[in-house]
């Protein structure tokens, strides 16, 4: 594991999630390097026990995490307790909306008061120095599904200056010829706050 980066604000700080496996790390070095060259500090966070052991069997992902560099570090915040929160979280928020229980005043009301009980226990868990600014506009990334669960409202909330952008899980959707410069898309409207991703040229989509 690398060293405690200390934020201040004012600094360019990019914050990658991995929850599932080494195949997110695999998709997002390439980004996370570039922004390293552009005096970015990184956090690589991890959700869970598995993903940091797959990170950790891959020998590739794994000398990216454990490269001596001031401006990169890996956090894991998993752990039985943590992962059963958020496990549990994200199928009670799907119940939640198959049954289309916010229809109903006393059941939205105590499911607000029970989700905003299950922020508070993930926030926790995520680095004190990135909460104290958490005002500044940071870069998140993490895969694609997580937009289905509450975490990712968790953070938007949190951090409602930044901007969040959404990569695939696996590495085989690259462009067929990676040595291949694309030009840059004129149809990105960066006034957006949330940015989908992939490696395939003019595959860049965004949304509000």
């Amino acid at each position: 594991m690398t060293e405690k980066l200390s934020i201040n604000k004012k600094e360019k700080v990019a914050v990658a999630f991995i929850s599932g496996s080494a195949g997110e790390l695999d998709w997002m070095m390439p980004i996370l390097d570039f922004l390293q060259n552009k005096q970015f500090n990184i956090k690589i966070i991890f959700l869970t026990r598995h993903s940091l052991k797959s990170v950790e069997q891959n020998k590739m992902c794994n000398d990216f995490i454990s490269q001596k560099n001031s401006s990169l570090e890996v956090v894991f915040c998993g752990g039985l307790i943590f992962e059963k929160i958020e496990r549990i979280s994200y199928l009670s928020f799907r119940l939640f909306l198959k049954l289309k229980l916010n229809n109903f005043l006393l059941i939205r009301s105590l499911y607000f008061i029970y989700d905003q009980l299950l922020k508070y226990l993930f926030m926790k868990k995520i680095p004190k120095d990135l909460l104290n600014f958490k005002n500044e506009k940071y870069l998140f990334f993490s895969e694609f599904p997580s937009l289905r669960r509450p975490r990712d409202l968790w953070i938007k909330e949190t951090f409602k200056k930044s901007l969040f952008f959404y990569c695939p899980h696996s590495p085989h959707i690259y462009a067929e010829d990676l040595d291949k410069k694309y030009l840059e898309s004129d149809s990105i409207d960066f006034r957006k706050k949330k940015f989908f991703i992939n490696g395939a040229s003019r595959r860049f989509f965004y949304s509000q």
